[in-house]
């Protein structure tokens, strides 16, 4: 099973492209959307479990505070996200 879900980072307003990659789907690129006000977003069907995900914007590896951060086994940070109802 998988829910819909709309993902939404606010990077600096000079930003120019933002990819959303996710280990729901061993981490593949994704193009976000720019908004009016400056906002990028993606809606993406995750299947439900506990993800680690995060942004490449301008192709500099990112996360956002909207969502909760974890290490990475690389030395940076990563975004989890949790579908399903699991913990």
């Amino acid at each position: 099973m998988a829910d819909m879900i709309t993902i939404v980072v606010v990077p600096d307003s000079t930003t120019k492209t933002v990819i959303l990659k996710g280990e729901w789907d061993n981490w593949s690129e994704i193009s976000m959307k720019r908004k009016k006000d400056g906002s990028w977003y993606v809606r993406k069907k995750i299947p439900h479990g506990s993800w680690q995900f995060g942004f490449l914007c301008d192709g500099i590896w990112s996360t956002t505070p909207e969502y909760s951060a974890v290490s990475s086994p690389f030395g940076t940070e990563n975004n989890r996200i949790t579908t399903g109802g699991e913990s």
